[in-house]
C-alpha cells in the first residue's frame, strides 16, 4: 500500500513509501514538513491532518502548519485606574521602548517604567503594574502586527487641602511648667510668711516682758528701802 505525506494542497511531496498491509503506524517513516517563509510570517509544522495509523490501504497525510510572524515586538501602554482622571503628559513620557526584535516563543519580560512615581501640581501618579510580567511570543498573545502589549496601570493620589495641626504640645508643656513653677514660688512664699511670726506679735510680747521685769525691779526696790529703814530704827534704839 502507499503511504503518502504532502503540504496542505498536495501540491509538495515530502515522502511516498509502500508497505505492506498490517503494517504498524509507528513502523512508518515520517518525514519532518517544512513550509517556506514570506515576508511577514514564518510557518511552524502544527500536525497531520489525521492521525497516522496501521496501514490498512493507500492514504495521504496532509501537513498542518501554523502562521506565526518572523519578528515579534514589545509594546507599552499606560492607563489610569481613576476614570475622571486622563494621564498626563509626565506620566506618558516614562512608557518604556523595547527594540528588541523577538522571535516565536521567545519569553518577552514587562520592562518596569524609569519612574514609578510622577508628582504633578495637584498631587501624585503611582505605578501599580502590569496586566501581566511576561508573555510568550505567539499568535495568541500578540495583536495583528505581531505586538506583544502590556499594559500598566497608574493611580492618582492629590495632594490634601488642608493644613496639618501645629503640634503645641510641646509649648503647651513648657507654659504648664512655668505655670507650676510660679504657682509652687506662690505657695512656698505663702507658706513661708505663714511660719514666721507677725512683727505685731513679737513686738507685743516684748513690751509686755519689759513690763513685768519693771514692776519686779520696782517691787524689789521697795522691799529693800523697807528692810533697810527697819536696820536703821533698831541703831536708833
Amino acid at each position: 500500500m502507499k503511504i503518502t505525506f504532502a503540504n496542505e494542497d498536495g501540491t509538495t511531496i515530502y515522502s511516498e513509501d509502500w508497505y505492506e498491509i498490517g503494517t504498524k503506524a509507528d513502523q512508518i517513516t515520517v518525514p519532518t514538513p517544512t513550509k517556506p517563509s514570506d515576508d511577514k510570517y514564518d510557518y511552524v509544522f502544527d500536525s497531520w491532518h489525521t492521525a497516522i495509523e496501521d496501514v490498512t490501504g493507500d492514504v495521504v497525510y496532509k501537513a498542518q502548519f501554523k502562521k506565526v510572524f518572523k519578528n515579534f515586538s514589545a509594546k507599552y501602554t499606560f492607563s489610569s485606574t481613576s476614570s475622571d482622571k486622563q494621564l498626563p503628559s509626565e506620566v506618558l513620557a516614562v512608557l518604556p521602548k523595547d527594540t528588541n526584535n523577538y522571535v516565536y516563543n521567545d519569553a518577552v519580560n514587562a520592562i518596569t517604567p524609569s519612574q514609578t512615581t510622577v508628582d504633578v501640581a495637584n498631587g501624585t501618579w503611582i505605578f501599580m503594574g502590569y496586566d501581566r510580567d511576561s508573555a510568550i511570543a505567539d499568535m495568541t498573545t500578540a495583536d495583528s502586527e505581531g505586538n506583544v502589549t502590556f499594559t500598566g496601570s497608574w493611580k492618582f493620589v492629590e495632594k490634601s487641602d488642608t493644613p496639618s495641626a501645629p503640634d503645641n504640645s510641646d509649648q503647651s508643656g513648657a507654659n504648664g511648667s512655668d505655670k507650676s513653677q510660679v504657682n509652687s514660688n506662690d505657695k512656698s512664699g505663702t507658706a513661708q510668711e505663714a511660719d514666721s511670726p507677725s512683727p505685731n506679735t513679737a513686738d507685743g510680747t516684748s513690751v509686755g516682758f519689759c513690763c513685768t521685769f519693771l514692776i519686779a525691779a520696782i517691787v524689789a526696790l521697795g522691799s529693800a528701802v523697807r528692810a533697810n529703814n527697819r536696820i536703821r530704827r533698831r541703831r536708833n534704839y
